[in-house]
């Protein structure tokens, strides 16, 4: 199973994939983030994953993958930011990782934000579909 990790923090998503599913072979392909010591982390568990500093870039347009996993920006939606919203400057990068999940062929977009995340359900289901 080929596994794609955007902006994946420290890579707890790709580890509890794995305990989720013991016995299945879990390839992790590719991670992003624009953390240096969380890339730092991520290389030293899976070294042959390519690394992305950004989700903007073009390339990850092009990778398939059955999963990708995505824990977006929180501080638009958490009640210690400013109320920005999902479509706020960092939250918002959760439509781009929706779009990557879309165009990799994935038949399965797993993330995680906080529980204020709730709030957007309708809008996030939509752009999941």
């Amino acid at each position: 199973m080929r596994v794609l990790s955007l902006c994946s923090g420290y890579g707890g998503l790709e580890l509890a994939l794995s305990r989720a599913l013991p016995g299945r072979e879990l390839r992790l392909i590719a991670t992003c983030d624009n953390y240096g010591p969380a890339r730092s982390v991520l290389k030293s568990h899976w070294p042959e994953a390519t690394q992305f500093k950004d989700v903007h870039d073009p390339a990850l347009d092009d990778l398939q993958a059955d999963v990708v996993t995505f824990g977006f920006p929180c501080q638009d939606l958490s009640r210690a930011g400013h109320g920005a919203g999902l479509w706020g400057s960092r939250s918002g990068l959760f439509f781009r990782c929706a779009e990557i999940g879309h165009l990799s062929g994935a038949s399965v977009l797993l993330l995680e934000n906080v529980p204020q995340a709730l709030k957007y359900r309708e809008a996030i289901d939509s752009e999941l579909g």
